[in-house]
């Protein structure tokens, strides 16, 4: 007998909470979970059932409801689920009001204050989630298509079960010595108890306590969790994450090319006024110029001047010779040589003449 067949499965009346609950627009038809404590059980109310039970009522996540129905297996998925034929109302939901206690305690204390800035352009973001999943995949791609600069790096952990906080815990710890610039925490759709994790206490304190800026993208845009307060930024889902942490590389692209415009624009402007400032300044350089090179005529002039009653054959010019004995020095006085030696007498037209003495006369003789 398969499940379809048995009569006892034909008729279900099933307690429990709403969660992840989503009317398709496109065929009308409520798709949503019973969950507890301990399970989870997937349900389907096709659209007539729907358009019937939105008229009376509007059931949301958290509601503790009763569901009759028939327990059917959805093959594509290969998945069982209710089919539901009707659903009433039954209470507050004990999962619902206690994730509303811990959101509302956790708030008191100021753990959904801390809301940083992202970075504009991160160098590197760390994404915490599962190796295997879709959402890695979706998280590449797209900052792969927006801007191929940033770097991923993954911390690898286990986003569902009984391990799941402890490791994302520890992730969340060891990413703040990776150097990444921004932490994405991310994992893709799920039932109430598939994303329970992200509902911890320990979880929340943890992102809190980070030191680098955080996103929670975790399950679909209609989930909520803990963790989405309590980081700085909450994403409707991994990809849109991927997306507000990331710049869009053409837009980078466009903005240089604007401030290449305004740099050209400017340097063209500063080029044309010195150009027409041009005339105005060779006139002054050539003014400069000119009067320079008075004041140093000038100076060569008396420069000369200086050299030339300093010269000596300037005074020879005048009649004068000068007398060197035999060994070239210069005979000053009469005393300087001896009767009978030798010496010459330079004129100024560097004309000489050897001669010797004769005889001496003077003072000193």
């Amino acid at each position: 007998m398969t499940l379809g067949e048995d009569k006892a499965l034909k008729i279900l009346r099933v307690k429990g909470e709403i969660a992840n609950f989503t009317l398709s627009h496109k065929t009308g038809h409520l798709f949503f979970s019973l969950a507890d404590r301990q399970s989870t059980l997937r349900c389907v109310m096709f659209s007539d059932e729907a358009e019937d039970l939105l008229d009376k009522i509007s059931p949301r996540d958290g509601d503790e409801v009763i569901v009759t129905g028939s327990l059917v297996v959805y093959e594509a998925g290969g998945y069982y689920q209710l089919r539901a034929s009707s659903l009433e109302m039954s209470g507050g939901g004990d999962m619902y009001a206690d994730f509303m206690k811990l959101k509302q305690r956790l708030q008191d204390e100021g753990l959904f204050s801390q809301k940083r800035p992202l970075p504009e352009m991160p160098g590197t973001i760390a994404v915490i989630t599962s190796p295997s999943g879709a959402v890695l995949r979706d998280v590449i791609s797209v900052v792969l298509r927006r801007c191929p600069v940033v770097k991923l790096r993954l911390f690898p952990a286990q986003v569902q079960g009984a391990y799941a906080v402890d490791s994302i815990v520890k992730q969340l710890r060891t990413a703040q010595t990776s150097g990444a610039d921004a932490i994405l925490l991310c994992r893709g759709g799920g039932s109430a108890e598939d994303l329970s994790a992200f509902n911890d206490e320990r979880l929340a304190r943890a992102i809190y306590a980070s030191a680098i800026p955080t996103v929670s993208a975790v399950g679909h845009e209609t989930d909520f969790s803990i963790s989405d307060f309590a980081a700085d930024l909450r994403a409707a889902t991994p990809t849109a994450a991927a997306e507000l942490l990331t710049p869009d590389y053409s837009d980078i692209d466009a903005e240089f090319t604007r401030y290449e415009k305004r740099l050209r624009a400017i340097i063209s402007r500063k080029a044309d006024r010195i150009m027409n400032r041009l005339p105005d300044l060779s006139g002054d350089i050539c003014r400069k110029a000119g009067r320079l090179l008075e004041n140093k005529k000038r100076r060569l002039s008396h420069l000369e001047e200086l050299i030339a009653a300093k010269n000596p054959y300037t005074i020879m010019s005048k009649g004068y010779a000068v007398f060197t004995d035999e060994n070239g020095a210069v005979v000053k006085s009469a005393s300087g040589i001896a009767v009978g030696g030798a010496g010459i007498l330079r004129f100024a037209d560097m004309s000489e003449i050897s001669v010797r003495v004769e005889s001496k006369q003077g003072k000193s003789e």
